[in-house]
């Protein structure tokens, strides 16, 4: 495949599909119907799916849903990313969603440094066009599933992959630092996704408790330090959708794309959509709903009062 870099007019849209839940029960087509709408009107260069894609203890055989979702994409002729969430290789393998992703034209995923915790964790640099040097870079970080003894009863980030990381931005972003805009994509909320509801003003919908990591060893540290990271995109909570600034970093949500599990009655399933310009750090990003229009944005102040 060849490198991901700027369109010809300097854009670069990525579309992150989250907690999609294939399974064999009977939404499933709904939700590649909403891929297809979406796609159709955003045409990204990139499709990022942030976790939980197929649910493990709702199939037979996981690996059937797993080959219809390389199908559509690597059909739909876009590179796609996939990031692990706590339920895709629950009562299964990451072995076997590897081999399978690994039959993929399109598929960048890739396993990741065997020294480090997770499945999962790399990098995707996007090239300024004709060159050798990224402009963007999109991060893969596996924040693990269960774990015991915290009091969230989930999994983290840790400190190995977070060191990992921040040697490889640091590598990556040698030259042109200033202008590389980092994206991570992460399927479990960070602490500061709840901070940023809670002190900043943020816009979008909390409609559920943040279910947020078991702990935190450095890794919001680590994005802000070098203006490594300028957004952090997470799923896991199929209700949320808001985003925020804290400390230079949007912390954000996607928003819920499968059927199959649970929402909120009148909230729809969609997707967030994000568009870079060459050249420039930062981004713009909105909500594509499965019907085709953009999410309302209520405003959200830390007092709890909105400006809708």
């Amino acid at each position: 495949m060849q490198p991901l870099e700027f369109r010809p007019d300097g854009l670069f849209v990525l579309v992150q599909f989250t907690d999609t839940h294939f399974a064999d029960l009977p939404h499933n087509r709904e939700t590649f119907e909403l891929f297809d709408r979406v796609l159709q009107i955003e045409k990204p260069d990139l499709i990022v799916l942030s976790g939980d894609i197929v649910h493990p203890a709702w199939c037979k055989d996981p690996l059937i849903h797993w080959a219809d979702v390389v199908r559509y994409f690597d059909a739909k002729n876009v590179p796609w990313a996939f990031v692990q969430g706590n339920h895709d290789a629950q009562e299964f393998t990451y072995e076997a969603i590897e081999d399978t992703l690994a039959g993929s034209r399109l598929s960048l995923y890739e396993s990741g440094p065997e020294s480090i915790f997770g499945h999962g964790n790399y990098a995707v640099p996007i090239y300024k066009r004709g060159t050798s040097r990224p402009g963007a870079i999109v991060w893969s970080l596996d924040s693990g599933q269960g774990a015991e003894g915290v009091a969230s009863g989930w999994d983290w980030v840790k400190r190995d992959q977070i060191a990992w990381f921040s040697a490889e931005a640091d590598r990556l972003m040698k030259q042109d630092g200033d202008s590389i805009t980092g994206l991570a994509f992460v399927h479990m909320p960070l602490v500061q996704h709840l901070t940023v509801w809670q002190t900043t003003p943020c816009s979008g919908f909390l409609n559920e408790k943040v279910c947020m990591q078991g702990m935190d060893e450095g890794l919001f540290d680590a994005f802000k330090e070098r203006s490594r990271v300028a957004g952090c995109f997470v799923g896991h909570d199929h209700v949320n959708d808001y985003e925020g600034v804290l400390e230079g970093v949007t912390l954000a949500y996607g928003r819920g794309s499968g059927y199959n599990c649970y929402g909120k009655e009148g909230f729809r399933k969609g997707a967030r959509v994000i568009t870079l310009r060459e050249g420039i750090r930062g981004f713009q990003t909105h909500i594509r709903l499965d019907d085709g229009t953009l999410a309302p944005r209520p405003s959200h102040l830390p007092d709890g009062t909105s400006l809708n």
